[in-house]
């Protein structure tokens, strides 16, 4: 779907808990506002979620550091928050037989402009995306105060063949983003993270 500025990801979020249940809930987001610390922080409270992880960019403290001391106040600081370098944006939500994952353009704030949505129910696309959340939680230090040596460490240990590639942040980086990258690299890449499953034919008009 195409969100058309009428709503944004926090806003599925509160439509599906009601239908699912209590969940266990990841985030991976590049950014958020207080408002919507807030309503995490209302959803924790009343139990809407169970658990809760919130994976943000790296840079998210030196970038908003008005917001990450919010992020501090509203949440508290037994709050389970990792940083890495990220732009993903996704929610997954664990609950009951559902394991759903939602996919956005946006990031979990207010976004009134075009954003585009894909929501999944399904285990394999959950596991897997999930997964990429229990793998930062395994190898981040928690909290937002990680030193950018041991966020830059923790990354490489993580996808190693994929973190080489890329030395910093910074514009200067993106025209060696490729250098001694080939073919056969990318599909490495692709053969280690790509969900192998057959597509099922169906027929005109069905499910």
């Amino acid at each position: 779907m195409v969100t058309r500025c009428l709503f944004s990801l926090y806003d599925i979020v509160d439509v599906l808990l009601p239908i699912i249940g209590a969940a266990d809930v990841a985030v991976s987001t590049w950014t958020l506002s207080r408002l919507h610390m807030e309503r995490i922080r209302r959803l924790l409270d009343e139990g809407r979620f169970r658990s809760f992880v919130l994976v943000l960019d790296r840079s998210f403290p030196t970038r908003q550091p008005q917001y990450a001391q919010e992020l501090r106040e509203v949440l508290g600081n037994g709050l389970d928050v990792r940083l890495t370098k990220t732009h993903a944006k996704f929610v997954t939500l664990g609950a009951g037989d559902w394991r759903i994952v939602i996919r956005s353009s946006g990031n979990y704030n207010q976004s009134p402009r075009l954003e585009n949505v894909d929501i999944d129910d399904d285990g394999e696309i959950y596991g897997f995306f999930r997964g990429i959340v229990d793998e930062v939680v395994e190898r981040v230090p928690a909290g937002l105060d990680v030193s950018g040596s041991a966020s830059q460490a923790a990354w490489v240990s993580l996808w190693p063949a994929d973190g080489a590639c890329i030395p910093g942040d910074g514009p200067s980086d993106v025209g060696d983003y490729r250098q001694g990258v080939g073919d056969d690299d990318v599909r490495d890449w692709f053969k280690r993270n790509a969900i192998a499953r057959p597509v099922a034919a169906r027929s005109k008009g069905g499910r």
